[in-house]
């Protein structure tokens, strides 16, 4: 079957763009369409430039990978135009553009969601721009519109695919969709029950601001300039991610905390942090995967998150997870045994989390089995099974129609 990929927009790498990546080492010679190509993210794929379909003309405005959700209004346009008819299948995967793509009935489109996008039903996002006063008279119509055009291209795949429950749950509340859930891949390299990572080619200096805590001599992270025993946080600096409950928290207890990420939040986090506090940002992933190995648990306060990669990660080192009790996460932590959750968003609740984890034992090879069930081997068996099977069905079936399309 000749096979196309339709993915949002290639502006960063993210978790996003590692289920793309997943999904196109199983077809290889699939091209990818997309509205916008950022080159340093095509590199990063490792995807041939040839295969990366640029969609529209935006490609050629300045800065345009930094500037694509000012074209929200030409995004419905651009992928409603693409000519996929020469494609037995169609695998588009995203949280609202890809998926709008038109098909023909003999033609197969499955669509991987990774949310119904966040911003158009009222769930926290990067900015809260949309509640600016002076925004809303122009948002809020094109809102209205876009919530429409969102349902309505929601109807068109033959399947939709969810990497959660949770967002399986919001699949079926605003696309009156059903949905089988296949979890997203994390990248492991499991090596005998443990994480193998990359070796150092040589220590360097961490970009850490105001490092003055330093581990023992004997520590093995004593060449990083870590704390012997620290918290870690690794995270987009947005506000829904909380991370200021993770600061506040290790503020009032003395805790060492790391935490790792860049966003518009940076400099209002930083003002807040104490002098156990350090932040990191612009790391390899060899020097990543250290921060992991050492850390003491990983702390995951978001609200609402769709999946959550980085407590899979964390668990992949055998670290356990204390996460807000929101969202997929849910899903991928077991309570007690690689993982503690804390009920509210306040630093009170996690501060009273925290001495609760310090009296558990949790043992590393329980979350580094965890974590196993997450791999990027088992999300392209099931996702390539799923695909194959609902092929073999319109084969053998011409005028077979999707149980759940309306």
């Amino acid at each position: 079957m000749k096979t196309a990929l339709v993915h949002d927009y290639l502006a960063e790498y993210g978790g996003a763009e590692r289920v793309l990546e997943a999904i196109h080492e199983i077809w290889p010679s699939a091209p990818v369409f997309t509205s916008i190509c950022a080159p340093n993210v095509v590199a990063e794929l490792a995807l041939p430039v040839e295969q990366a379909k640029q969609a529209s003309l935006l490609q050629s405005v300045p800065f345009v990978s930094k500037l694509a959700k000012v074209f929200t209004f030409f995004m419905p346009l651009i992928f409603e135009n693409l000519d996929l008819r020469e494609y037995d299948l169609v695998i588009s995967d995203g949280t609202i553009w890809s998926k709008g793509v038109l098909t023909t009935p003999e033609q197969l489109h499955i669509h991987y969601c990774h949310t119904p996008p966040r911003w158009l039903y009222g769930y926290p996002g990067e900015t809260d721009r949309r509640r600016l006063w002076y925004l809303q008279p122009i948002l809020k119509p094109l809102d209205n519109w876009l919530r429409v055009w969102d349902f309505e291209s929601a109807q068109r795949p033959d399947y939709i695919v969810a990497n959660s429950k949770t967002v399986a749950e919001r699949v079926r509340k605003f696309w009156r969709r059903e949905a089988v859930v296949i979890y997203p891949p994390v990248d492991l390299k499991l090596e005998t029950g443990s994480l193998k990572v990359e070796a150092r080619k040589e220590a360097r200096n961490w970009k850490l601001d105001n490092s003055s805590l330093k581990p023992p001599a004997s520590s093995p992270a004593s060449s990083l300039q870590l704390p012997a025993s620290y918290f870690l946080v690794v995270s987009r600096l947005s506000a829904y991610k909380n991370v200021n409950l993770a600061i506040e928290a290790c503020n009032k207890l003395n805790l060492p905390l790391v935490v790792v990420g860049t966003g518009r939040e940076e400099e209002r986090l930083k003002r807040m942090v104490g002098p156990t506090v350090k932040f990191c940002k612009n790391l390899k992933d060899s020097e990543l995967s250290e921060l992991y190995r050492h850390c003491k648990a990983l702390i995951f306060p978001v609200s609402d998150e769709d999946f959550g990669i980085v407590p899979v990660e964390a668990m992949s080192f055998g670290k356990p997870v204390i996460a807000l009790r929101s969202g997929g996460v849910q899903e991928t932590v077991v309570e007690g045994k690689t993982g503690v959750f804390f009920n509210e968003p306040t630093a009170e609740s996690l501060i009273k989390t925290i001495h609760q984890f310090n009296h558990l034992t949790i043992r590393p090879e329980d979350c580094i089995a965890q974590a196993a069930k997450f791999s990027k081997e088992r999300f392209q068996k099931e996702f390539k099974g799923f695909v194959e099977e609902r092929w073999s069905e319109k084969i053998l079936n011409p005028k077979f129609e999707a149980p759940n399309k309306p």
